[in-house]
């Protein structure tokens, strides 16, 4: 992601927000919204013509007192004129969110 920005309310059920990735623009909206636990949402606009539609689902599982693990379910339909591109725009979509696995970088856990 190169920019972010609230669409409105900053959390919750209902919150949306415009991200850019690349030249991509999509504007989501969360459907479901468990603090510290889960997130959901599904994209309600894009400059993407070969997407029809598009949900991730964000999963954090604590395993241990210090360790917890993030799992990322996404979801994608492509246009009816871009299906047959389809590997092609999952392939898209697993790169551009390939960023979240930084996410654990920036709250290290100490393996002492």
């Amino acid at each position: 992601m190169r920019r972010v920005r609230i669409d409105g309310s900053a959390s919750g059920v209902g919150a949306l927000r415009s991200v850019w990735v690349g030249a991509a623009r999509v504007q989501e909206s969360f459907v479901r919204w468990d603090t510290n636990e889960r997130l959901t949402f599904d994209i309600v606009a894009s400059n993407l013509p070969g997407m029809a539609a598009m949900t991730e689902d964000w999963l954090l599982t604590e395993q241990s007192v210090d360790h917890t693990t993030l799992r990322i379910t996404i979801g994608v339909e492509a246009a009816p004129l871009f299906r047959a591109l389809a590997p092609a725009i999952r392939a898209a979509v697993k790169n551009s969110t390939s960023g979240a696995q930084g996410i654990a970088a920036l709250f290290p856990c100490d393996e002492s």
